[in-house]
């Protein structure tokens, strides 16, 4: 797993992102296109670099997203519209819905959230290509918020947690209702500088992503989960009670309706029902953190979450995860399958 720490503005934050890993950045961009290629095929390659180019100039309503953004492209030689394309390549690929190859898996995430009146044990896997298993970067910045997340090289954020114990995690959802929103790693980054999880549901309530996604957002007080589309959210789960929460990749609410069921990961509800049967044999007080670790992220005691690869790097499989003991203010990020030990612990 790649690492770099960062501080300063985000102008520079995202400068020396783009030139630590410029090569990493530039091959993970021609696996992206080579992806957007084969999606978009025989639609006009102007009309392409216009959809790339609207959700460039809709980032520039961010300003700090947008500097960090800006920073990574210059440090790494990538344009804007082809770094746009390797950070958002989930929604931009939602705006066309009839592309998916026969047997071909998407992939996906499993996320979940236990809490007691103590604690909050908070984390996901995320699955995608085994492709983009090399790229995995962890980041750790100084400003203007300290916060770890977990990305790939170029990425402005997949997941993470601040210092002010606010955790973000996420799954892809394929729906129809498209438009032209925040790329969602940088809402994802936006939410990371928000002081309780409460106002990073209030920031994301008024800022969807193009397509869509389901955020879990954690702290002391709360769990949150939200499913949106493109043009709607719903809150599934919102209580500072203890409890479970849990969620893979596809639709729970009444957004259902929008989802895209041909897009939809062949594993989702398979890793749902997996979770599901064994949170039900579970007593919550049993649920530490060394065991979630062991028995969910290891695999120890619910197999189907892990994703293991093929060897087919176009597979899905996981690529990594980070999880969080938002009490203890600690975690570990890894690359792979937690299995292998490529893992950084965090504090915060």
């Amino acid at each position: 797993m790649h690492q770099i720490k960062l501080k300063g503005s985000a102008k520079a934050q995202g400068q020396a992102h783009g030139e630590t890993f410029r090569r990493q950045i530039r091959e993970l961009y021609e696996v992206r296109k080579l992806l957007v290629d084969s999606i978009f095929s025989g639609i006009a390659q102007d009309k392409i670099e216009q959809l790339l180019q609207d959700q460039v100039t809709f980032l520039q309503r961010f300003s700090r997203s947008y500097d960090e953004f800006e920073g990574i492209a210059h440090g790494s030689g990538l344009s804007l519209t082809e770094l746009m394309a390797l950070n958002n390549y989930t929604d931009f690929r939602d705006f066309v819905h009839a592309y998916q190859k026969q047997g071909e898996d998407l992939g996906g995430c499993s996320l979940l959230a236990v809490r007691d009146h103590e604690r909050c044990v908070s984390g996901q896997t995320w699955d995608m290509h085994a492709s983009a298993t090399p790229y995995i970067l962890h980041i750790e910045s100084e400003d203007p918020i300290p916060h770890h997340i977990l990305t790939v090289t170029g990425g402005m954020a997949l997941a993470g947690v601040n210092a002010h114990g606010v955790s973000v995690f996420i799954n892809n959802m394929h729906c129809n209702e498209t438009h032209i929103g925040i790329m969602w790693g940088a809402l994802v980054k936006e939410m990371l500088l928000c002081e309780s999880a409460k106002q990073a549901l209030d920031f994301l309530k008024v800022n969807l992503p193009c397509s869509g996604h389901n955020y879990l957002i954690c702290d002391l007080d709360d769990s949150i989960n939200v499913e949106t589309t493109g043009k709607r959210f719903e809150v599934t789960y919102d209580s500072s009670e203890p409890g479970v929460v849990f969620h893979t990749n596809h639709y729970v609410s009444t957004l259902r309706e929008t989802e895209v069921l041909s897009m939809q990961s062949k594993t989702t509800h398979a890793r749902h029902e997996a979770l599901q049967n064994y949170f039900d044999q579970k007593r919550l007080s049993d649920l530490t953190y060394d065991t979630l670790v062991q028995d969910v992220f290891a695999g120890q005691a619910v197999s189907a979450v892990c994703i293991r690869p093929t060897k087919n790097p176009e597979d899905a499989s996981t690529c990594g995860g980070l999880i969080c003991d938002l009490k203890a203010r600690k975690g570990e990020i890894f690359a792979g399958l937690y299995t292998e030990g490529d893992v950084h612990t965090i504090q915060w």
